[in-house]
């Protein structure tokens, strides 16, 4: 598996290739503005998981504030699940964020994720919130670098 980064901005392309995986983790494709949505975040940071050129998994983040990092969306092809893919991605990015200066990281998954939850403290998060919706909880976790 190898790992590549396109940072700054997207194209309409590279966004295309997600489809297939956003659409298995989240059960819809992307919306029409997910495109715009992604590139007016701040330092823009889309890492892809291949295997023999094939997209196997993502894992999408920005500068929330200064000096933190938001990660925000991921997923994994279903035949690759439970393979390390989605744990080598986040040591990916909190590798770069190191690297790049940033001092936390924070994320948000839903209560019911638990696989995301799991990963996430494994990995050395902290829960610091939750918020608590008509359909769903929201957990807010953060590590510190």
């Amino acid at each position: 598996m190898t790992i590549r980064e396109i940072r700054e901005s997207i194209s309409q392309e590279d966004a295309h290739i997600l489809t297939p995986i956003f659409t298995e983790a989240f059960g819809q494709p992307p919306t029409d503005s997910f495109l715009e949505r992604l590139n007016e975040k701040r330092d823009l940071s889309v890492l892809i998981a291949e295997e023999e050129e094939r997209i196997i998994g993502f894992k999408i983040g920005y500068t929330r504030y200064r000096g933190i990092f938001f990660s925000w969306l991921g997923g994994v092809d279903k035949s690759y699940l439970r393979q390390g893919v989605a744990r080598d991605l986040l040591k990916e990015q909190h590798q770069l964020c190191l690297e790049r200066g940033y001092e936390e990281i924070q994320t948000e998954t839903s209560g019911t994720n638990r696989s995301m939850l799991i990963l996430n403290l494994q990995e050395g998060f902290e829960v610091y919130g939750v918020h608590i919706g008509q359909d769903e909880v929201k957990v807010e976790l953060r590590k510190f670098l």
